[in-house]
């Protein structure tokens, strides 16, 4: 027989001095004994995030399953599942300054936000810190994310030079715009 879940209640039960405890005996597929095993430990409240982005990494690699069915199996939400794979994308830093409380569960997934590794542990080191609060980290990562969208457009030449044409003509200002990949002109 295999222990698959109930490892604590079993040396709980020793050290009581139990000469019996109660247990289910089963046969299970070396997926189900995952399962059964990830439930448990991800019931136990001591373990943390990052751990258990860690187990539903290895439920989903070495069976091939995928997020969905993994969520179903665990009895949690597919997103809740995926964002908590998605810790594991943070740098090691900043992996374990959450593991030791030094950002917030809630921080670590703002952080997620950034796609740059320097920016992110810059902003992870400078809210350590600082002691920054969520909201902190969020108005830290939101300038960032601003200026990653903010772009120049150019424009090309021959719009510039119809437009310095019509202006001239017409004697107003005037602006032509590129509309749609197939480069129709308003």
């Amino acid at each position: 027989y295999e222990l698959i879940a109930g490892e604590r209640r079993l040396r709980a039960a020793k050290l009581a001095g139990l000469k019996e405890v109660p247990v289910i005996i089963r046969t299970a597929k070396d997926l189900e004994k995952l399962e059964l095993s990830l439930i448990e430990n991800i019931q136990r409240q001591d373990l943390n995030s990052i751990e258990e982005a860690y187990a539903y990494k290895k439920l989903t690699d070495k069976f091939g399953i995928t997020h969905e069915e993994a969520s179903k199996r665990l009895g949690i939400s597919r997103s809740k599942f995926s964002n908590t794979i998605r810790l594991l994308s943070l740098t090691d830093d900043i992996k374990k300054g959450f593991i030791n409380g030094k950002i917030s569960l809630s921080q670590a997934k703002i952080l997620l936000e950034i796609k740059d590794n320097k920016q992110r542990e810059k902003i992870y080191h400078r809210a350590t810190q600082t002691n920054q609060t969520v909201e902190d980290t969020k108005r830290e990562v939101k300038k960032i994310k601003v200026s990653q969208h903010t772009r120049q457009i150019k424009k090309n030449p021959q719009f510039k030079n119809w437009e310095s044409k019509l202006q001239e003509k017409l004697n107003t200002r005037v602006f032509i715009r590129q509309r749609g990949s197939w480069g129709g002109i308003v």
